[in-house]
């Protein structure tokens, strides 16, 4: 998108004022006119939250994007790009809800220890990148059994 402001115009440089959407925005100055050179960024809709899961049950995080064009969305375990790829306990599915706008399931199945840590939901298209944290952390089921038998008692 291109907006160009000349010496005649009153268009006042108002962008994405109230959108839903990140712009990076650079400016070129000429001898008659202002043109700002606007690039639209991957905005995460969705943030998955932070998560504790007992060891050997599943966890899942959501994430969701928009942006056009289209964004792909890649999950990224403890900044390790391929950690996520290369488990098998670990699923990936992509929704595509229209031409702008992509839901991401990522499903840890029998977590582990291992498994903590950070993991991002990295959204691209191409022209800019957008990403969020969050953690998950285990537990062992014999903590969970001893907290559940002290409450008890």
């Amino acid at each position: 998108m291109e907006i160009a402001i000349g010496a005649r115009t009153n268009l006042e440089p108002v962008v994405s004022q109230h959108l839903d959407i990140n712009l990076c925005t650079r400016m070129i100055l000429t001898r008659n006119s202002v043109h700002l050179i606007t690039s639209l960024g991957p905005v995460i809709l969705e943030d998955h939250k932070n998560q504790t899961v007992d060891a050997g049950f599943n966890a899942t995080f959501n994430c969701a994007a928009k942006v056009h064009p289209m964004p792909s969305i890649t999950w990224i375990q403890n900044d390790d790009a391929l950690a996520v790829q290369l488990n098998l306990r670990i699923q990936e599915t992509d929704i595509f809800l229209d031409d702008e706008q992509i839901y991401s399931l990522l499903i840890i199945k029998d977590v582990k220890r291992e498994y903590n840590g950070k993991y991002y939901c990295f959204s691209n298209n191409n022209r800019e990148k957008a990403s969020k944290p969050a953690f998950l952390s285990t537990k062992d089921l014999g903590e969970t059994y001893a907290l559940y038998f002290l409450s008890w008692h």
